[in-house]
């Protein structure tokens, strides 16, 4: 079995499944074929129908392409609920049924990964449609299957797939569809879009240009022509969605689609609150594309979630600071560079004292952005639709965060430099705080009022030196990284040298690692990659077989720290002795328990 991950966007995957016999891509959709619902030309996997006895049928999946033996084969009843020209039976009280190629999962309730065979490319969970309406059930019972599932086993749900549920259902982890629900909508004269269900009846003009829609008018349209119309719009939104997972786009998919649908919107938004370990651990460090935050649930998505959750518990003000700035966001990321925060950060650099004081961005979905992290994802690119309003979850989570900053890291007075709507989620929230902001935050009036101000108070404490704010904020960079332990080791008797922000961290001569852009993160040297090691941390053994060199792949994978996410700076271990470091292109859990694919990439290995 040949199962390779090319892209990941949380848990859904863009896989390629290969033996001698079979070629086909994930996500994937099955077509019925059958004498009454023939499949598509662009099938690739098809079920067919056996008859065995009146009592008994089976259905098979093939590839179309091919008449060589099944890729799988299931007892019907397993499959799908009944539908036309099928024989049904009685369903099988077996609760774990194993058949060629395929696990099929009637219940979740004490399995574990010893029950799942780990040879078989498929496992089904049956009966979906009726556990799709218990939201919490349904996603308990996905999250857990998923994450007791190899990474390469494709898992399947039959029979739930509509345009506008797919999206969703990839992103929780499913990777096989099929087109029993154009089959049933079909049946009923509904025609099925991405953005909800229309009776034939109620449509007077025909929104589709599909084949079947464009060359039948409405009230012509038969039940064939109508599954012709559904199973084109579940083949179309396949391939929208594997352009998604390309693009590290298919959150923002997910929430275009649930918008029309009050139920999968609940989904989504339980998946968020109650599933977020299960996203995280597949959600990558740094994307290329941005956050698109056009919905509110940009708010709850899982790097959203982890970027706060590693600043309020990772991170501490540098110690020299004495005075927290609250400014506001801008369009342009980084901040720095926006017209904003240059004319404020020029006032900035007038002063006698500035790096007494220390900049922290408020905005939304982030909530609080220190000045030292916003070069990195996914504070350095998101865009959000600006309205001047801010919702009651975004003041919510706006004054949590800032609520358990100030409680952990001790100031003496706190500068309120944004205007009035974000004034007043923040007023009261510190014994001595200051408003600097009379107007807009970049008016003159405003920009004088901010350095009179910071210039008086920044006058009161001994002068700090920028060499040191800058080994503040590597350390600050280093915490939100890896941790405070490994920041604190990898930063003892160090200088930091070069330009921001691309920073290098030298000891003794030798350079242990540097910020790189565009990340915004650290990129260690094989010397800096000691202290992972040291602390036993973001580690990957390979075996001693394998040439450390280029990339590393999983079949030469023994073990690797679980804790290790997309993205992660790793190192290399063969033999007890460190043999290269490089960037992780897979979560740890699937370095330890896949077959294939590229684990990590190397940026530095030893020679020998």
């Amino acid at each position: 079995m040949k199962y390779i991950i090319h892209h990941h966007d949380g848990p859904a995957r863009l896989g390629t499944y290969r033996n001698e016999l079979y070629h086909f891509d994930t996500p994937n959709t099955i077509y019925y074929e059958t004498q009454d619902w023939r499949s598509p030309p662009y099938a690739n996997l098809i079920f067919t129908l056996q008859k065995i006895n009146t009592q008994q049928s089976i259905i098979h999946i093939i590839q179309k392409s091919s008449s060589k033996q099944p890729l799988a084969s299931i007892e019907y009843p397993f499959l799908i609920p009944p539908l036309p020209s099928v024989i049904t039976q009685k369903r099988p009280t077996d609760e774990l049924l194993k058949t060629n190629n395929i696990t099929i999962i009637a219940s979740i309730a004490n399995l574990t990964k010893d029950d799942i065979d780990k040879e078989k490319l498929i496992v089904l969970l049956p009966y979906s449609t009726q556990l799709l309406h218990h939201s919490s059930s349904f996603l308990d019972t996905l999250t857990q299957l998923r994450a007791i599932l190899p990474p390469y086993q494709l898992l399947y749900i039959p029979a739930i797939a509509t345009p506008g549920n797919m999206a969703l259902l990839n992103y929780i982890g499913i990777d096989l569809f099929d087109n029993g629900q154009a089959v049933q909508a079909a049946v009923n004269s509904n025609l099925l879009f991405p953005e909800g269900t229309y009776p034939l009846t109620t449509l007077k003009e025909n929104p589709c240009t599909c084949p079947s829609c464009f060359s039948t008018p409405i009230p012509k349209m038969t039940t064939q022509d109508i599954f012709t119309h559904n199973t084109h719009m579940i083949h179309t939104e396949q391939i929208h969605i594997a352009n998604a997972i390309r693009q590290g786009r298919l959150r923002e998919l997910v929430e275009i689609r649930v918008r029309g649908y009050p139920h999968y919107a609940a989904l989504l938004h339980l998946l968020d609150m109650n599933h977020f370990s299960f996203l995280e651990k597949y959600t990558p460090l740094y994307r290329t594309n941005g956050i698109q935050a056009t919905t509110s649930d940009a708010l709850w998505r899982p790097e959203v979630h982890r970027f706060q959750n590693r600043i309020i518990n990772r991170c501490k003000k540098p110690p020299s600071a004495k005075i927290l700035l609250l400014l506001p966001c801008s369009a342009k990321k980084p901040y720095s560079r926006s017209k904003t925060h240059t004319l404020i950060r020029s006032q900035l650099r007038n002063l006698s004292n500035p790096w007494v004081i220390h900049e922290m961005i408020i905005t939304s979905p982030l909530g609080l952005v220190p000045r030292e992290l916003e070069n990195i994802y996914p504070a350095s690119s998101y865009d959000i639709s600006v309205s001047g309003f801010w919702s009651q979850d975004e003041r919510t989570i706006i004054q949590k965060l800032l609520k358990n900053w100030i409680e952990h890291n001790t100031y003496d007075t706190i500068v309120v430099h944004v205007n009035e709507s974000l004034q007043h989620i923040v007023e009261g929230m510190h014994p001595d705080m200051h408003i600097s902001c009379v107007d807009a935050p970049t008016s003159q009036r405003s920009l004088e009022e901010l350095f009179t101000y910071l210039q008086k108070a920044s006058m009161s404490y001994p002068k700090v030196q920028i060499g040191q704010r800058l080994l503040d904020q590597i350390f600050m960079v280093a915490s939100y990284q890896f941790g405070h332990n490994i920041a604190k080791e990898l930063l003892y008797n160090c200088v930091i040298k070069g330009r921001a922000p691309q920073l290098k961290i030298i000891k003794n001569s030798t350079q242990l690692g540097m910020i790189t852009i565009p990340r915004g993160l650290i990129s260690l040297t094989l010397e800096g990659a000691q202290i992972l090691i040291d602390q036993r941390k973001f580690w990957v053994k390979v075996d001693k077989s394998f040439t450390v060199k280029g990339s590393i792949f999983v079949p030469g994978v023994i073990d690797a720290d679980p804790e290790i996410r997309i993205g992660d700076e790793v190192c290399i271990i063969q033999n007890d002795e460190i043999k290269g470091v490089g960037l992780a292109v897979m979560p740890g859990l699937e370095m330890i328990s896949g077959r294939y694919g590229e684990a990590v990439k190397l940026r530095h290995h030893t020679d020998s």
